[in-house]
């Protein structure tokens, strides 16, 4: 999961994105939600 964190970041920053970060940090947050539902489900 970090992994994939860090290459949003990375792809943020060096792309120069136009979104605010709280939109990032959105992103971020639903992928970590999503992650951890479906561990759960499992």
């Amino acid at each position: 999961m970090s992994a994939g964190v860090y290459n949003i970041w990375r792809e943020w920053l060096l792309t120069n994105q136009t979104e605010p970060l709280t939109t990032i940090h959105d992103l971020i947050a639903i992928l970590q939600q999503s992650t951890m539902k479906a561990l759960l489900s499992e």
